[in-house]
């Protein structure tokens, strides 16, 4: 088996460990110092409020274990912690291992999250795997969490233990733990998403220009404004500089849009943006639907129909998603759900047409 050199020792690794070490060398990271960055932990993200009751329902079961578990963000930056008892809350703080500490691989070497975030995998790192020498004491069992409707990784979780005490079980409960927390984000995502959509769904019916929902992890967006192929990370960062009390955010590439918090004076559920006039030259023909104003639409009689055709786009996705549920709500009251949607009835018979929606 290939082997690794730390400090003149030499001793048999895993591939992957091997790899990792080899980042860590080039990345200057020094194994004989602790020298973890620190950043300010987002404590409040959708992830640790979805993930952290999922970690705390099972933490009666590692009472007495010298046990912790703790989530990341996407870059590394510990969000979240629990520990089993106060002789391992000590070791971890003496392990810079804090709210804030930053584990990816260039900052801190071999590591479990560091490792994770490399390999978008589960993994372990035991012992004298880690390449910061302190960190030899710790066994460290890792793997990210996808977001369930963009499939970016939204975190990370991390289970540790003192070396001698890691086994497979372990492995066996963190994929336990990713699942039940994938099932949480999911639900949690579900709320916003309608949130967004029926906001969405609002200023297209009004509006010919193109119009995008989106919050700190989704973005709705139709095929008018997908032409546009904006980067939801850059629009948002724009987006929380200018602040929920703008009425105008210019973005990435200088287009100009109105924004509409769906929450008023707040970001925290999300804003619509209007794209500015500009966008005119850039739209798709005029199809009849909610984003034209209902212009081609001669009423829920009309014989003009529309084609029906399958949801292509998240956001049509989506939209025939949430009609149904609204449909269903409203106990097939066509009037009553086109108002709950913002949108005028015939506007929902093309919609429902359009999607092939049993009405």
């Amino acid at each position: 088996m290939p082997s690794i050199d730390r400090a003149g020792l030499a001793r048999p690794a895993r591939p992957d460990i091997i790899r990792s070490w080899g980042r860590s060398r080039l990345n200057g990271v020094d194994s004989t110092r602790l020298e973890i960055d620190r950043t300010e932990a987002d404590v409040d993200s959708s992830f640790v409020t979805a993930a952290a009751p999922v970690l705390l329902s099972v933490t009666d079961m590692l009472a007495g274990t010298s046990t912790s578990l703790a989530l990341a963000d996407p870059s590394g930056v510990v969000s979240w912690r629990w520990q089993s008892d106060s002789s391992i809350t000590a070791l971890l703080d003496r392990s810079e291992f804090e709210l804030g500490s930053h584990f990816a691989e260039p900052c801190a070497g071999t590591n479990g999250i560091g490792l994770a975030i490399a390999s978008r995998r589960p993994v372990r790192v035991i012992g004298a795997e880690h390449y910061k020498q302190m960190w030899d004491v710790w066994a460290c069992f890792a793997a990210p969490v996808a977001d369930p409707i963009t499939g970016q990784m939204a975190g990370l979780v991390n289970i540790t233990c003192r070396a001698e005490s890691a086994n497979h079980f372990l492995a066996v409960a963190l994929r336990s733990l990713t699942d039940r927390i994938g099932v949480a984000l999911r639900d949690a995502a579900a709320p916003r998403q309608h949130r967004l959509l029926e906001a969405c769904l609002r200023f297209r019916a009004s509006t010919r220009r193109a119009v995008v929902a989106l919050d700190r992890t989704l973005l709705l967006a139709d095929d008018r404004a997908a032409s546009f192929h904006l980067d939801r990370a850059q629009v948002w960062s724009a987006i929380v500089e200018a602040g929920p009390y703008a009425r105008m955010v210019t973005l990435p590439g200088g287009l100009t849009a109105e924004l509409y918090p769906v929450a008023p004076r707040s970001l925290s559920h999300g804003v619509v943006l209007v794209l500015g006039p500009n966008t005119g030259s850039r739209t798709l023909p005029d199809s009849g639907g909610a984003g034209s104003g209902g212009a081609r639409s001669s009423g829920a009689g009309s014989p003009q129909s529309v084609p029906t055709r399958m949801p292509s786009t998240p956001l049509q996705q989506a939209e025939a998603d949430i009609i149904r549920q609204v449909l269903v709500e409203c106990g097939g009251n066509k009037s009553e759900a086109a108002e709950r949607l913002g949108i005028s009835r015939g506007t929902l018979y093309q919609r429902l047409r359009r999607y092939g929606i049993a009405g």
